[in-house]
C-alpha cells in the first residue's frame, strides 16, 4: 500500500480505558454546557444485555472537545481516588483538570459539567465568569446552583464522601483505570 496516496484527515481522538465488574460503578452520562468548544452534549452511555457497558470513543476535528470531554471523566475518577486513599495521585483538594474561566465557550457566561454514574454516585461541576452575586435571570442552567455560595466563581460538588466505604470497596475491588500518554500541548477551546 503506497501511504503517499492515502488521504490525509485532520481529526483526532481520546481515548480512556475503564473497567468495572458488573454492579459497580459504571459512567452513565456525561452532560456538558458551554465548555470549551461545546456548546452542549448531554451523552447517556449505552449498555450489553449482559449489563456490561458498550464502549465510548469521541472522535472529531482538532479543537472538538474530546479532550475537554475526556478530562472530566479523568477529574471526576481522580476525584473519587482522592476520596478514600492517602497515596493518591493528586493531592487533596486538587483536580486533574484546572477549573478556569478560560473553559467557558466563547460568548457564554458560565460552564457545567455533570456525570453520572449507576451506582448513584455523582460530580457536579459549574465554571462562572461572574460571581454568582452578578447573575440577573436567566440564571445558569446548573442544577448545584442553589448551593454555590454567592460570592464564588466555581463550584464543585460529588457525593463521594457520603458513600465512602461503598466507593472504597468499588475502587479497590473492581475498577482498574489506563490512561494513555498525557498530551503535552494545551486542549484548543474557540
Amino acid at each position: 500500500m503506497d501511504v503517499s496516496t492515502l488521504p490525509i484527515y485532520n481529526y483526532s481522538y481520546s481515548y480512556l480505558f475503564v473497567t468495572w465488574k458488573a454492579d459497580i460503578m459504571y459512567l452513565t452520562r456525561l452532560k456538558l454546557n458551554n465548555t470549551g468548544p461545546i456548546d452542549h452534549a448531554d451523552i447517556v452511555l449505552k449498555f450489553n444485555s449482559d449489563g456490561s457497558p458498550k464502549p465510548i470513543i469521541f472522535v472529531g476535528q482538532n479543537g472538538a472537545g474530546k479532550s475537554i470531554a475526556t478530562a472530566y471523566i479523568v477529574n471526576a475518577l481522580i476525584a473519587a481516588h482522592g476520596t478514600i486513599f492517602e497515596d493518591s495521585d493528586v493531592e487533596k483538594g486538587k483536580v486533574y483538570k484546572l477549573r478556569s474561566p478560560t473553559y467557558i465557550r466563547n460568548g457564554a457566561t458560565y460552564s457545567t459539567a455533570e456525570l453520572d454514574f449507576s451506582n448513584g454516585f455523582r460530580v457536579r461541576e459549574g465554571q462562572f465568569s461572574k460571581q454568582k452575586n452578578q447573575y440577573e435571570a436567566p440564571f445558569p442552567n446548573y442544577s448545584k446552583w442553589n448551593e454555590v455560595p454567592e460570592d464564588e466563581t466555581s463550584h464543585y460538588s460529588t457525593n463521594f464522601h457520603e458513600r465512602i466505604n461503598e466507593l472504597r470497596k468499588d475502587l479497590n475491588n473492581n475498577t482498574h483505570i489506563f490512561f494513555p500518554p498525557n498530551r503535552f500541548e494545551e486542549p484548543a477551546c474557540e
